[in-house]
């Protein structure tokens, strides 16, 4: 049977999983429903609607209407809604977890306190608050060297870190009032120093995923079911070893853009075997390549975006190199920016340092009212960091 896949979502993150879906050579029919329209995806789609992606009802209905073989959710808000569940009630298999096991993500407390209970190394020190008593006496603890975060979801904006973020105690504390006024709860955690990872160490990674393992089996034994889905975690190589800073319960944006970029296997069948319980049966492949990727953004990107400019593109690419579509529309026949990460540039090459120069290259064609990040992937920067590490750990 033709799969008919469902995608949630409309940002570089599901034009990236839409694109992966459609050049496996089971050309399967792709839908989407989200609250925004991607120009990117529409086109790669039979059926495009556009909704509340966190109302389990109306994904429901759209799912009712055209009939999805499986279903993959993109981001993390429609996973802590349950929308997982209300799919799998209603008969369509999910690329995603439910809403129990999405608190990995959806509470940065359960995670903390999963990892505590089970004997998971890779916590700080932490500590969960709902009011402001014991507050002032932790952050004394670890002056300047504290992380104070949102316990739910936030939109990103829900993280805190001394000296980034917060200068002083009264910064922390005045932060901690308004999450308690909200009537949101809270962590703080120890300030980890060192480097997050994607790659450092053969041993590094081998803790991280020994970790991810050991996660996995202690949610199935707290949930009662097993996870389904994309779990990513963030790990830190630290003086005293790998750290955990946190778990996605989906793909990472823009993780997911260079993954799949490079993706060997066919992906609708990883999604089908995720949904079936038999991807330990399944051989996954990636390209033996780098991959680079860097955003660009509207002036005044996060806090005031620009929003109306005219998006204009580079008319031809260089081979390695291919773009993804987010927060943009299409408007009397012009792509216009809607104000957040406005598009994704991702070049492949057999080195870091020749994907980060096509990249760049095509990143600094795009005029207007926009800026990136030009030192991703740049040699100085990896060096850097590769130094701070070799610093923390011979000290």
């Amino acid at each position: 049977m033709k799969e008919r896949i469902l995608i949630l979502g409309s940002g570089a993150r599901e034009h990236a999983i839409a694109v992966a879906l459609a050049r496996s050579p089971q050309q399967p029919e792709l839908l989407c429903f989200s609250g925004a329209r991607n120009p990117g995806i529409v086109e790669l789609c039979v059926a495009y609607g556009i909704g509340n992606i966190t109302d389990p009802l109306a994904v429901v209905t759209f799912a009712a209407e055209h009939t999805p073989t499986l279903a993959v959710i993109g981001p993390e808000a429609p996973l802590a809604a349950g929308v997982a569940d209300a799919l799998w009630a209603a008969g369509v298999p999910v690329v995603g977890p439910t809403k129990d096991l999405a608190r990995l993500e959806s509470s940065k407390s359960f995670t903390r306190e999963l990892l505590a209970k089970y004997n998971i190394p890779g916590n700080p020190f932490f500590q969960r608050f709902t009011s402001m008593d014991g507050v002032e006496s932790v952050l004394a603890r670890f002056p300047n060297r504290h992380v104070i975060k949102d316990d739910g979801l936030a939109g990103g904006k829900g993280v805190k870190v001394c000296g980034d973020h917060l200068r002083s105690l009264e910064d922390s504390l005045a932060f901690c009032r308004e999450l308690v006024e909200q009537g949101r709860s809270f962590v703080i955690e120890e300030k980890l120093e060192g480097e997050e990872f994607s790659f450092l160490t053969a041993d590094d990674l081998q803790v991280a995923r020994n970790t991810t393992n050991l996660v996995a089996a202690a949610l199935e034994k707290e949930c009662g079911h097993p996870y389904q889905g994309i779990l990513y975690g963030g790990f830190m190589a630290t003086c005293d070893g790998v750290r955990l800073i946190e778990y996605n319960a989906r793909f990472g944006d823009p993780e997911c853009l260079n993954l799949l970029t490079l993706l060997e296997t066919d992906f609708v069948a990883i999604c089908r075997a995720i949904v079936d319980r038999t991807l330990a049966d399944l051989a996954v492949t990636f390209a033996s390549q780098a991959s680079v990727c860097k955003y660009i953004v509207p002036e005044g990107y996060p806090d005031v975006s620009l929003k109306g400019d005219t998006v204009q593109l580079p008319s031809l690419l260089p081979e390695g190199v291919r773009l993804f579509l987010s927060a943009v529309d299409i408007q009397d026949g012009s792509l216009i920016a809607t104000g957040s990460r406005t598009v994704a540039v991702v070049a492949t090459a057999a080195t870091i340092t020749e994907a980060e120069k096509l990249c760049e290259c095509v990143a600094a064609q795009i005029p207007g009212r926009f800026f990136h990040r030009a030192d991703i992937g740049t040699a100085a920067l990896i060096d850097r960091r590769v130094e701070h590490m070799k610093a923390l750990r011979s000290a």
